[in-house]
């Protein structure tokens, strides 16, 4: 994808979710982390397929995200 935005990375994320591809999804919400400040919406698509050690892992990068 040569233009990546917050909306184009979220909903890659949400479609690995839907088709169990947990990994996946988790591994691109990482990536994501480092351009973009992840929305609610980014946050609840890779939590819907995550388990208990992911899901604790995607809480402490919640603590990382920057403050607008």
């Amino acid at each position: 994808m040569p233009h990546k935005n917050i909306v184009s990375w979220t909903a890659l994320i949400s479609g690995y979710a839907q088709h169990s591809r947990a990994d996946k999804g988790f591994l691109l919400f990482s990536d994501m982390f480092a351009h973009y400040r992840p929305t609610e919406f980014a946050y609840a698509s890779v939590l819907t397929s995550c388990n208990y050690d992911r899901g604790r892992q995607v809480f402490t990068f919640v603590d990382w995200a920057p403050k607008l």
